[in-house]
């Protein structure tokens, strides 16, 4: 029988020995495990900074949004992560979702907010979505859906409306 025919009867039997002639060898099915769980990824908890943000597309173009300047991320793990959002105006309301992982692509839970602005009452939803290029940096995309009731004159271009920011995070 020839070398090529026996090397491929051994690997259609799933044989542990290999046709390079050392029979003692064997497979260690532990390392493979252990390099995939080595590759899992989570990323850095502690204060980033948003970059510039930029409207992918602004909609409502509403007076009254507070500029986001960066987040805590805490509680990371392969699965999941929790953030609290910082603002440059002082009493901006909290927002602080949890957030899924999967890889290195996240999705965040939906921050509602109800408040007055003059004699209108916003509703706002903001949903962030992004992914990872590395622990310590990524994208961040903000869907916010925005809706006003009452005096809303001046206050948003469109009643309702949905408008997308996107930001590049990093530590």
């Amino acid at each position: 029988m020839n070398t090529f025919y026996a090397c491929t009867l051994s690997v259609f039997f799933l044989t542990l020995a290999g046709c390079s002639g050392d029979g003692d060898k064997t497979t260690d099915s532990s390392t493979s495990a252990t390099s995939t769980a080595s590759t899992a990824f989570v990323p850095t908890e502690g204060s980033w900074a948003f970059g510039t943000g930029s409207w992918f597309t602004d909609e409502c173009e509403a007076v009254f949004m507070s500029n986001a300047t960066g987040w805590t991320l805490s509680n990371a793990t392969e699965t999941s992560f929790d953030v609290s959002i910082q603002f440059d105006q002082v009493g901006s309301l909290p927002a602080e979702p949890s957030c899924t992982l999967t890889d290195r692509v996240y999705s965040c839970g939906v921050v509602v907010q109800q408040f007055s602005v003059g004699g209108g009452n916003i509703s706002l939803a903001a949903t962030a979505a992004g992914s990872f290029s590395s622990a310590t940096a990524g994208e961040l995309q903000v869907t916010f859906d925005i809706e006003c009731s009452g005096d809303c004159a001046g206050l948003m271009a469109a009643n309702p409306c949905t408008s997308i920011q996107t930001f590049n995070v990093s530590m």
